[in-house]
């Protein structure tokens, strides 16, 4: 009666399989996962990859070299008008490749943790620097939406960095 009643139930699990269907579809099961973490795995190569293309441009460093050469000197004004045109155009460029690397990050086809490790500190440090900039465009232009992904970005960053901060003081 009582194997009359499983195998007539609406239940999408065969009661009636054997040991070996089991095991032969747990061993499938497992397959699968094994595949798509490799998969997992090659997109996040691949992340890192597109990342490093994108910043690593040599145009890119020097942009960020002004930068942060600038700001080491004192060199950057308070006021984001009188910055030069040099430095807007390096400001620019740095920016908005952090910026396209926080919409891949936003539209969550890049996992931060990926190059956060490597990058989250310049990501961090080219905020702080370029923020009077960028909200001084935002004002002046219009366009409170400004560099969002960027700064979203550095959120982030900022929040890898404590929590790195965080570990380490508790491993020493």
């Amino acid at each position: 009666v009582v194997t009359g009643l499983i195998q007539n139930s609406a239940l999408p699990w065969n009661w009636g399989a054997t040991a070996w269907e089991v095991l032969g579809t747990w061993a499938i099961a497992a397959v699968i996962w094994f595949e798509v973490r490799g998969i997992r795995k090659q997109h996040d190569a691949d992340s890192i990859r597109l990342i490093c293309e994108r910043l690593q441009e040599d145009s890119v460093r020097e942009a960020r070299r002004q930068l942060f050469v600038a700001a080491r000197t004192n060199a950057i004004p308070q006021q984001p008008a009188m910055w030069g045109p040099e430095l807007v155009e390096a400001a620019e460029l740095a920016v908005s490749r952090f910026d396209e690397i926080g919409v891949f990050v936003s539209a969550r086809a890049i996992k931060p943790k990926v190059f956060f490790p490597t990058w989250a500190a310049s990501i961090l440090r080219t905020w702080e620097l370029c923020r009077p900039l960028i909200e001084y465009q935002r004002k002046e232009w219009n366009e409170p939406e400004r560099r969002v992904a960027f700064q979203s970005l550095a959120v982030l960053a900022r929040d890898h960095l404590s929590r790195s901060r965080r570990k380490a003081g508790k491993n020493a």
